[in-house]
């Protein structure tokens, strides 16, 4: 779809509900959001209680995610599954408590005690069936919970990968829509069909809708190897974890009241200890309730407490036909719209601030590293590593930024959405990741830094509790279109100037791709998660139409060179 120099934008702001349908709503109502509260400096007695606390929490995480990585548990950790596995645990963990009281109720007169070394070794062999490291009952249920939850997330993050790459491959190019549809199950679903084929067999989704049309799939054992395979190489092995920093309770663990000391009322939670029956108190900063589960969080400034609550959410609109906006993620600013207004301008600024910061601090702290390790003298290396890394107030420094950051994209989303009401946003898909080579250092490094992944997960989140959907397009070449005549071309523009090298249309850049994210929204050929060869394919052919009916001659499209490409070309020629 191309536009016409004198046609009005605001004729392309309405949607068919279909259509977007069609793309795709790609915003979901959060379960909860999360509020943190402050809490008042405990005495030395509970934030010893809280340190012993956190460290045994941390282990038993650590152990059940241990757990999870072996082929038994794993398909526990799909959804809520993690469940069955607790109802097992909890049985074997009263067989084993009956079975020890009945060895004690049978037991005869005391044991001598020198003990042979067949028996010594037969007590070893009587273990629990899984450690507690001292947690009550509710408190390993929760940790299982939450191991459940981050061996999910690992292998949502290596289906995504896989994804990515596979859909790079040539083999993927050569499927048919079955068998592509066949690969996406196996790469976007996570159950008992994925762990299957993670064992080396091959599901057959017989819960599925197309179950009938997945059977005419040639060879779905091949594809499995080949998808495991893919799965393998950017699956890690093991989730390496750092220190515990926070502990959970869900309601039965904690009981608050609230207390007045002189004009002011203050909230009291007491949470659960490892010591049954006894409960740690600690007094927070705030009126706000609290109820269903909470996280205790340990931060470089002492202790946190996060709330969740269910969001309030307003109703979606059931038109047929929906206003819409179109806006596009920037590196100097968060939003630019498809009128060319701008939102969070100070984002490139904040962005090279802490790029620069933190290349050079790395660079220091780097020499600092290395005069520690040459040098001969212990005392002056023990010293350099205890006093002049200061690792607590680089991360702090980090930090800074990033919530710095933050604000500027939730403080622009808000202005965005009062400004531009609608009931459908359309931004471009960039859940696909940058590939760098080629680049210089600099780019790399504020690329690397640049947030598109926060701006993506609050634009998600406020979209959802306005009651508004948020669709994709394919972004790419998005930024290299000409939105009037569909010349493809990346000298086209320069920074933030756009200059068509065919017809000559002028412009802001984002601007220009904003209205290329509008007219794809609109046409139907264009589809959610396209690859970029058939969105550059598209976008030709629309190039071509419009030259034959204007009577010109259409702008031959060169992709662009690599720079280890052309030092190849180059010493070939001079051979």
């Amino acid at each position: 779809m191309l536009l016409q120099p004198d046609q009005d934008i605001s004729e392309l702001c309405f949607l068919e509900a279909e259509r977007v349908e069609s793309l795709g709503v790609r915003n979901e109502v959060p379960g909860y959001v999360t509020t943190v509260r402050e809490i008042v400096a405990p005495d030395a007695t509970a934030n010893e209680q809280l340190e012993a606390l956190l460290e045994a929490y941390g282990q038993q995480v650590s152990y059940f995610i241990h757990r999870f990585h072996s082929r038994a548990w794993r398909p526990f950790c799909a959804g809520n599954r993690y469940q069955f596995l607790r109802n097992d645990l909890v049985k074997a963990k009263s067989e084993f408590k009956a079975q020890e009281k009945k060895k004690a109720l049978q037991k005869g007169p005391a044991a001598p005690m020198v003990k042979s070394v067949a028996a010594k070794r037969e007590e070893e062999k009587k273990v629990d069936p899984f450690p507690v490291f001292g947690l009550q009952a509710r408190q390993w249920k929760m940790a299982l919970q939450q191991a459940s939850s981050v061996v999910a997330n690992d292998w949502a993050l290596a289906q995504q990968r896989a994804k990515e790459k596979v859909e790079r491959t040539r083999w993927y190019a050569d499927l048919d829509d079955n068998e592509r549809h066949y690969v996406n199950l196996l790469l976007c679903t996570m159950g008992d069909d994925f762990f299957l084929m993670m064992s080396g067999r091959t599901p057959t989704f017989s819960w599925h809708k197309d179950h009938e049309q997945l059977k005419e799939v040639k060879t779905p054992g091949g594809l499995c190897a080949l998808v495991r395979r893919a799965i393998r190489k950017v699956k890690s092995k093991c989730i390496r974890r750092s220190a515990c920093r926070s502990v959970w309770f869900d309601s039965s663990c904690y009981s608050v009241k609230i207390v007045t000391e002189g004009n002011e009322k203050i909230q009291v939670v007491s949470l659960m200890s490892l010591a049954p029956g006894k409960r740690i108190t600690v007094r927070l900063r705030g009126k706000k309730a609290i109820k269903g589960t909470i996280k205790l969080v340990k931060t470089s400034r002492g202790w946190k407490l996060h709330t969740l609550a269910k969001p309030k959410t307003k109703k979606k609109s059931s038109a047929t036909k929906l206003t819409c906006a179109a806006m596009d993620m920037g590196f100097s600013e968060v939003f630019t719209m498809h009128d060319g207004a701008q939102f969070g301008q100070k984002l490139g600024q904040a962005i090279r601030a802490q790029a620069e910061t933190v290349d050079r601090k790395v660079r220091e702290r780097n020499r600092l590293m290395a005069l520690a390790e040459n040098t001969t003298d212990p005392k002056k290396r023990r010293n350099i590593l205890r006093y002049n890394l200061k690792s607590e107030t680089f991360d702090r420094d980090v930090a800074t930024h990033r919530i710095h950051i933050y604000n500027i994209v939730n403080r622009s989303l808000n202005e965005m959405l009062k400004q531009y009401p609608a009931q459908v946003y359309v931004a471009e898909d960039l859940s696909h990741r940058f590939y760098l080579e080629g680049f210089s250092k600099r780019t790399n490094r504020l690329l690397s830094s640049w947030v598109r992944g926060i701006i993506a997960e609050r634009l998600s989140f406020k979209t959802a509790l306005n009651g508004v959907k948020l669709v994709k397009v394919p972004a790419a070449y998005s930024s290299q279109r000409c939105p009037y005549c569909g010349c493809v071309c990346r000298e086209s523009r320069k920074g933030d100037t756009f200059h068509c090298v065919h017809c000559g249309v002028k412009g802001h850049a984002d601007r220009m791709a904003c209205l290329n994210l509008l007219c794809r929204a609109h046409d139907q050929r264009f589809r959610s998660r396209m690859s970029k060869e058939k969105v550059l394919a598209l976008e030709l052919d629309e190039h071509a139409k419009e030259c034959a009916r204007r009577g010109t001659t259409p702008h031959k499209y060169e992709p662009r060179q690599r720079k280890q490409q052309s030092t190849q070309k180059k010493t070939s020629a001079k051979a």
